[in-house]
This record gives structure tokens, C-alpha cells and sequence, in this order.
């Protein structure tokens, strides 16, 4: 704190003090602000509410130690600075790279920087991003939450699976996860049971009904992409185009499809089918993400 943070403080402090019916002289005042003056105000302040929601502390008036107490709570629980996190998130706009990002990081990219980092406007961006996220971790340390932490999936098989890898030996993630995350831990027939099992189908064309009847849920993801991909050949026969799109795994397409379906950014039936077939093709969702990243900008 610097000298003209005393008034603020001892105005804090008075409050504090209040709550518990207490006075606090002012040499007091004076002692609590030399002992304490190695910290932000701001941080102090967090320090004081911490305290008085600690069910044992708390029902005490804190002294100095008190404070310092849940200060060092808050240094060492593992999250990463604003600026550490910022770095992290900004590999987001790459949809090759795999990285590990915290639930606050994760929450504060998408409501402040991700739909200002598609523009280009990386400044303000950031400035969002990192106040967005001191709010956020602000609150969580509040409630004593412990830091949790996410894979954040890119199609690159293999740097994914060195993320999740060292995600797994730093124990930011359980071997279950792991499990789940590593793309060899999953048959293809294990990707369309799940696709099966998560997705809500809404194939719909006029008498169409009758002929899926009698196929499986397996069996009618499978057309699906299937008949996309037959699409994406033809139209690439028809304007000479002989390159091969590279496709994706359909399991990390179908998370794209349920962070739409859950969202409700599908226009329509058809809309919604045509994105089905996509994911099931493994084929490009990048549109749809710009619509997530767009409908979360906006909450």
C-alpha cells in the first residue's frame, strides 16, 4: 500500500471492526496499516471479507496474522496470475494446439476477449480479459474453491496428446479424464456410441421419418457423414478441385455440436441437420464456433 492508501484503509477497518462491536484506537490503526503496508489495498480487502466468512477465524476480530493468513491462502492456490492466464488463452484462436486452462481463464475468455480477438482487436482484448478474470478468481477465492483445471482440445493429435500427457504427470487431471482425452483410448465405434448416447438427432425431411425407423442411431450418424462427405466431393469434382479437406476427429466435433445444441444457436431444423452431418463427417465446424464465441460474447 502506499501512504495515501491510509484513509481508505482505516475506513475499512472501522468497518470491519464494526461487525464485531469492537473500536480500534488509532495507534491501532496505525500499527494494522505498517504491519499490512507490503500489500495492495485491494487484496487487504478481499483478506478482510475472506475472514469473515471463515466459519472458525471469523468469528473472531481479525488481527494483522489473520489477514496475512487468508492472503497466503489466496497466493498459493494454484492459479495462475491475470497475465499467465492471458497468455494461455490466447492459444484458443488456434484451433490446432491442445493446452490446460483454469475454469476462471476458460470464463473470462469467452465473456471478454474471445469475440474482440476474432476482429483483431487483441488490446482491448486483453484489458477485458485480465478484468474480467480478477473479478472471477476474486470471487472464487472468496469461496474457498479449489482451482480446476480443463484440457482445452486442438486437432493436432500429437501435440494433444503432450498436453494431456503432462496434464495427467502434474496432476492438474485425473486418469479417468485422461483416459477420455487420449484419442487411442477410443474406437471409431466408441466415438459413434457416443455420438449415439449424447446427441439429440433431428434428421427431418419430409417423409423422411419412416425410412430412419428401422436403422440404428449408429447407423444413421454414419449416413450422415457419409452423405456429407459425398457432397463435399461432388462440389469439389464440379469446380476441379482435387485436394483432399482434411478431416477431424468426429468426437471433438460432436463437443462443438453440443456446445451449439446447448446454446440454441441453430437456425432452424435444417441448419441443425446440416451441422449433425458436418460433426459426423468430421468435417469443418469453424462457423459454428464463431457462433458460439458469439452467442457466449453476448450473455
Amino acid at each position: 500500500m502506499l501512504t495515501n492508501d491510509f484513509d481508505l484503509f482505516v475506513e475499512l477497518f472501522k468497518t470491519v471492526a464494526d461487525s464485531y462491536s469492537k473500536t480500534l484506537s488509532a495507534l491501532q490503526l496505525k500499527m494494522y496499516f505498517k504491519v499490512l503496508s507490503k500489500y495492495p489495498l485491494d487484496l487487504i480487502q478481499l483478506a478482510a471479507e475472506a475472514h469473515l466468512s471463515d466459519a472458525e477465524r471469523g468469528r473472531f476480530m481479525p488481527v494483522p496474522a489473520d489477514l496475512i493468513h487468508q492472503l497466503e491462502k489466496m497466493r498459493f492456490d494454484n492459479r495462475p496470475s491475470a497475465e499467465e492466464a492471458w497468455s494461455t488463452a490466447i492459444q484458443a484462436v488456434d484451433e490446432r494446439v491442445s493446452f490446460m486452462w483454469t475454469e476462471e481463464t476458460q470464463d473470462a475468455w469467452y465473456a471478454a476477449a474471445s469475440e474482440l480477438m476474432v476482429i483483431g482487436d487483441k488490446f482491448n482484448a486483453s484489458r477485458g480479459f485480465i478484468a474480467k478474470y480478477n473479478d472471477l478468481v476474486s470471487v472464487a477465492r472468496l469461496q474457498a474453491k479449489p482451482v480446476v483445471w480443463f484440457v482445452s482440445s486442438g486437432y493436432d493429435k500429437d501435440l494433444r496428446d503432450q498436453v494431456i500427457r503432462q496434464a495427467h504427470k502434474d496432476k492438474k487431471i485425473t486418469t479417468e479424464y485422461a483416459k477420455i482425452l487420449l484419442p487411442y483410448h477410443t474406437s471409431e465405434e466408441g466415438t459413434l456410441e457416443r455420438i449415439q448416447g449424447n446427441v439429440s438427432l433431428m434428421i427431418e425431411s419430409n417423409g423422411a421419418t419412416a425410412n430412419h425407423k428401422n436403422l440404428s442411431r449408429v447407423d444413421e450418424i454414419r449416413i450422415a457423414g457419409e452423405t456429407h462427405q459425398k457432397r463435399i466431393a461432388d462440389l469439389n469434382k464440379a469446380i476441379g478441385n482435387t485436394e483432399t479437406v482434411k478431416k477431424r476427429n468426429p468426437l471433438e466435433c460432436l463437443d462443438v455440436f453440443e456446445q451449439a445444441e446447448r446454446l440454441g444457436v441453430f437456425h432452424g431444423s435444417n441448419d441443425k441437420k446440416h451441422w449433425l452431418e458436418t460433426a459426423g463427417s468430421g468435417g469443418d465446424m469453424s462457423s459454428l464456433q464463431q457462433r458460439i464465441l458469439a452467442k457466449r460474447g453476448a450473455a
